[in-house]
């Protein structure tokens, strides 16, 4: 009984002095990386078709709100792949991804600070895959076209790092990763039919930007 008291205790002590705290809102740019580990690529590779390139170039917005030691924020952000190519075919993929981040301040050192960050969202990914030569019709082992889609729900953690804080450019590095929770099957644009289902995480760095 003691134990629950001095936790009730504490709750609200600790609920007082974040309300004393300034709730402030910033708008941030990011820019960043993304490795992806495509278990749909295994697939390409056995009919001999161009892989999907793994590596992603991601750019996004976000709000964040900050009270105290917590941070929260809604974040979109725009994947791009470069398009490969090989054997008269190419491939490229890109996507959106939105998600909400919440963060809580475990380091405040006075030139930086981490924070320790869980996500949740969805994204929404597509591929193409393209004959780029022609050939005879009894050579052909997939159409002209291909086109793919693989949405998904996924959660993820990351470290946040907060450097050069009492400068007039602060940034923050964000190295992390996410994993696929939900949904998270190639199919072709406008059918039913199912692929293969992305089943690893993805690694990811990026660097974000006050924009106030």
């Amino acid at each position: 009984m003691k134990k629950i008291l001095l936790s009730i205790f504490a709750l609200f002590a600790f609920t007082a002095h974040a309300q004393d705290k300034e709730l402030t809102k910033k708008l941030m740019f990011s820019v960043g990386y993304r490795a992806n580990d495509l278990d749909f690529n295994k697939e390409l590779e056995k009919q001999g078709i161009t892989k999907i390139n793994q590596s992603m170039i991601t750019m996004g917005l976000s709000e964040n709100w900050e009270k105290g030691d917590f941070r929260w924020g809604v974040n979109l952000d725009l994947l791009i792949s470069l398009p490969k190519k090989s054997n008269g075919i190419e491939a490229s993929q890109y996507g959106t991804a939105l998600f909400m981040d919440a963060s809580w301040r475990v380091i405040n050192h006075e030139k930086w600070e981490m924070l320790p960050t869980a996500m949740f969202g969805f994204s929404a990914n597509k591929a193409s895959i393209t004959r780029t030569n022609s050939v005879d019709e009894d050579e052909k082992f997939m159409p002209n076209s291909l086109n793919l889609e693989n949405n998904y729900f996924f959660a993820g953690a990351a470290l946040d790092f907060k450097i050069a804080k009492q400068s007039d450019f602060p940034v923050i590095l964000t190295i992390g990763t996410e994993y696929p929770l939900f949904n998270n099957k190639w199919k072709a644009s406008g059918s039913h039919q199912n692929f293969v289902r992305e089943t690893k995480g993805k690694f990811f760095v990026k660097l974000k930007f006050d924009l106030n």
